[in-house]
């Protein structure tokens, strides 16, 4: 098995988004260090991007649909969730 924690798998896996649904905040829960955060629609529209450092993220403003949040850590691993916002 390939113990190296820089996988896109591992960058998965260490990354939690709550609550999801959500009508106004999503958090983020990880013990990998993150560079960036983006999200885009399901359009594949950037619609927000954040620097490290945030752990709430403040999605109110965004209209109701699918999204995905997209990942990048300090190693330069993307990796994206998606979200539903209602």
């Amino acid at each position: 098995p390939n113990s190296a924690s820089n996988s896109v798998e591992d960058c998965l896996n260490k990354i939690r988004i709550f609550p999801n649904p959500s009508t106004s905040v999503l958090r983020v829960e990880t013990d990998t260090q993150l560079k960036e955060i983006t999200i885009f629609d399901a359009s594949g529209k950037l619609v927000l991007k954040k620097n490290i450092g945030y752990s709430t993220l403040d999605i109110s403003t965004l209209a109701n649909g699918v999204y995905f949040i997209m990942f990048e850590t300090i190693e330069g691993i993307k990796c994206s969730k998606k979200f539903v916002k209602n």
